[in-house]
């Protein structure tokens, strides 16, 4: 058991090294690439949608600060979450896809193969998440250099004006929560060798953290409130085959169901959230929406006799 962690550790190191050292080498351009690319684009109608931290204030335009301070102002530009418009052309890093696509494919490995591994079947799993790990490591760096990522990767609904895609979407908060999400996942796939040893449905278990650690990456990393939706839906479900894993025990089956129907009065709140989102933004996108929040300062929604 010491052995295998001490492994584990060491391929941890290897593999972050490996990843993280071509990041940093680039530092230099693409911080120069951020300082040219992103500036502060103030409107009357869409308010901030880009800033650079380099930016200086004197670029605001005009029309855009009347009645507000110059202070107030400031503070406000430092407080605002990077924005950058999606683009649907080129392609995505091979690090930014292999961050959440290798523990799904672990997932259905594992799922497939494990019960052949046996009590070697958490090998894929953890070197998949421990590379998904460094992958994101990389992301991190990449994002401190200064440059981000909004990219449509197919049109998943297209209807009128409405259109609504499958997209990742990489800045400051999605960077520190791939790293939050991946750490804690291999700790917990590390942790499970020596505590799910000797369970039947071993490979299953592992199989499931694939999953769930999958799900929670395509929540984080999404470009929209409709991936966002659906990424939840996934670790919901995820969250019920972990929970009712002993699924033989009467207590762990009830506990399932329990937690799956609990979170559907949470469903409802979040389709509720959507609703409302569309019909005042006309998008989902969280460019669309977030570039014209301004707008609704004061504003006051009413649904079903409550205002909001």
């Amino acid at each position: 058991m010491r052995q295998q962690i001490k492994n584990i550790l060491f391929l941890v190191l290897v593999i972050s090294g490996l990843s993280v050292l071509p990041a940093a080498a680039n530092t230099t351009h693409t911080t120069k690439a951020h300082e040219s690319n992103l500036h502060v684009a103030v409107s009357e109608n869409h308010g901030v949608i880009a800033s650079s931290e380099h930016a200086p204030l004197s670029h605001v335009e005009k029309g855009s600060i009347e009645g507000h301070h110059g202070e107030e102002q400031g503070k406000h530009e430092e407080n605002v979450r990077q924005l950058i418009a999606p683009t649907h052309d080129g392609s995505l890093p091979w690090w930014l896809l292999a961050i959440p696509f290798l523990p799904l494919a672990s997932f259905i490995f594992t799922l497939l193969f494990g019960k052949r591994l046996g009590v070697n079947s958490h090998w894929v799993p953890i070197i998949a998440v421990l590379i998904s790990f460094s992958c994101a490591l990389k992301a991190f760096v990449t994002v401190k250099s200064g440059h981000f990522i909004n990219q449509d990767l197919y049109t998943w609904i297209s209807s009128g004006n409405t259109r609504v895609a499958v997209g990742f979407l990489l800045d400051q908060l999605t960077a520190v929560m791939l790293i939050v999400v991946t750490t804690v996942s291999s700790l917990v796939h590390i942790y499970s060798i020596g505590y799910m040893k000797g369970e039947d449905g071993y490979y299953r278990f592992y199989s499931y953290l694939s999953l769930f650690t999958f799900s929670m990456l395509m929540l984080v990393l999404g470009n929209n409130f409709m991936q966002l939706f659906f990424g939840w839906e996934a670790v919901g479900l995820s969250s019920y085959l972990l929970i009712g894993f002993y699924y033989e025990k009467v207590s762990a089956a009830t506990a399932g169901r329990k937690a799956f129907i609990v979170n559907r009065f949470g469903d409802f709140g979040f389709i509720l959230g959507l609703f409302l989102i569309f019909v005042n933004f006309g998008s989902l996108h969280y460019y669309d929406v977030f570039s014209q929040a301004g707008q609704i300062v004061g504003h006051t929604w009413t649904i079903f006799g409550m205002t909001f």
